[in-house]
């Protein structure tokens, strides 16, 4: 800008006048090129980057020619996937399965059962260490433990029955309560309304669209010959066939695809709006209960740390179980328990050393076929670029769309500096406080 130049040299800006301040353009300029290096063909950099001022303004009847451009292009590539494209898929998908079998050693199985045998004797230690453990506390005990506990509820009980953590408990669900009506009343504003009732107008235009598909004749064929069948086996055959012919007429009816891509837009904007509407609630009602429930917590712990025979239950109850959790403990420290558990991990070990090697011993014939399936997807998107180059499909949409429309909006809510403070800079600069980042940036800018 105009207003941002060096300290020690003069104000001056050459992009739109000459060098002695006269022959000022008149016009608008839509965009302009920064060269930090003198390339020798500027033509070969290529052409500017989209500029925020090339962005189109958004609006509903350019949403929907974007909607419609993006269906075309969908049912395009749906209809490119037939043919030569459809044979490469499926030879893509058997070599694949190919090159996933050489990933797998033969000796697998065998090391799997060890494996399972290794589990099986860590286990069967684990079971006898918990029927000891469990023959430690007698059935007196236990019912000892139980008695304790039940008291101890009956004091927390009896705690929150009182009237201040009572009141804090009806404060703190009125909040929520609160929280949730306004979501609710948000949800019922003309705006969400609007959202809903252009939702569920996509929806039956897509159900629409599935009803006219599902009456065509090669269709209603395949679902009448699918409906005639009594064999059960030739008859799931039929019906595959009859799934596979819906799915790719479906993928291939633009009304189909456009009422798709506006239905799952609207549900997108609805949901973004409805979490947001949700988020600014919440941050509104969330200090406030964040404030009752911390009161709360303290009231409790206050409470119970007043209350002597319940720090006295609660301390007899963890001895109690604190005997029980010694035994494991020790019983898991033996050599035996040990023993199972290195060679449980040594079997496992040598599962890997073996798929690692049998990997290894197979990489060339894996490289080969992985080779063999990167020509034909190449083949494949050729196909495909094709098909949508002569729909005049191939690229981007160029319609403005939800996300440029986004970028738009927040372009717009930026605050661009066109001030620099020199002096703080220089200053900064001097007496060695200025970060490497400022010190790169002043020497970029001055030139020195």
């Amino acid at each position: 800008p105009r207003d941002v130049f060096i300290g020690d040299r003069p104000e001056g800006n050459f992009i739109a006048a000459s060098r002695d301040k006269d022959r000022f353009f008149k016009g608008r300029i839509d965009h302009f090129r920064i060269y930090r290096t003198v390339h020798k063909n500027f033509g070969e950099i290529g052409g500017p980057p989209l500029a925020l001022t090339q962005l189109q303004e958004w609006s509903e009847e350019a949403q929907a020619l974007a909607d419609a451009w993006e269906g075309r292009k969908k049912a395009v590539e749906a209809a490119a996937k037939t043919g030569r494209s459809a044979e490469l898929l499926a030879e893509i998908k058997r070599i694949d399965q190919q090159r996933r079998a050489l990933q797998r050693s033969p000796k697998r199985k065998d090391f799997e059962a060890r494996i399972r045998e290794a589990d099986n004797a860590k286990r069967a230690l684990d079971r006898k260490i918990s029927e000891e453990s469990k023959a430690l506390s007698t059935q007196k005990k236990e019912q000892e433990i139980q008695e304790m506990r039940k008291k101890i509820d009956a004091i927390v009980q009896e705690i929150r029955q009182d009237t201040e953590y009572a009141k804090l408990t009806k404060q703190i669900q009125a909040c929520g309560e609160q929280r949730k009506k306004r979501e609710q009343d948000a949800r019922s504003t003309p705006y969400f309304k609007t959202l809903q009732a252009k939702m569920d107008q996509a929806n039956q235009a897509k159900l629409q669209a599935d009803e006219r598909i599902k009456q065509r004749p090669d269709v209603k064929k395949a679902m009448a010959r699918c409906e005639q069948e009594k064999d059960g086996q030739k008859k799931k055959q039929w019906q595959d066939q009859y799934n596979r012919l819906l799915a790719a007429k479906t993928q291939a009816d633009l009304k189909w695809q456009t009422a798709t891509l506006v239905s799952q837009r609207f549900k997108r904007q609805y949901q973004d709006a409805e979490r947001k509407a949700r988020e600014v609630i919440r941050r509104k009602t969330a200090k406030k209960e964040r404030g009752l429930r911390e009161k709360q917590r303290a009231l409790m712990t206050k409470r119970r740390g007043s209350h002597a025979e319940l720090s006295k239950l609660e301390k007899s109850v963890a001895e109690k179980q604190n005997l029980t959790r010694a035994f494991e403990a020790k019983a898991r420290a033996s050599a035996d328990y040990k023993k199972a558990e290195a060679a449980r991990q040594a079997t496992r070990k040598a599962l890997n050393e073996e798929s690692k090697r049998y990997r290894e011993e197979k990489k060339p014939e894996f490289d080969k076929l992985s080779a063999r399936i990167r020509e034909m997807q190449k083949e494949a998107a050729s196909l495909r670029n094709d098909a949508l180059r002569n729909a005049c499909l191939l690229g981007t949409n160029p319609y403005p769309s939800t996300n440029q429309a986004k970028l738009h909006n927040f372009q717009k809510g930026l605050i661009y500096h066109t001030r620099a403070d020199w002096d703080y800079r220089i200053a900064e600069e001097r007496n060695g406080s200025a970060p490497q980042k400022m010190k790169e940036w002043l020497q970029r800018t001055r030139g020195y």
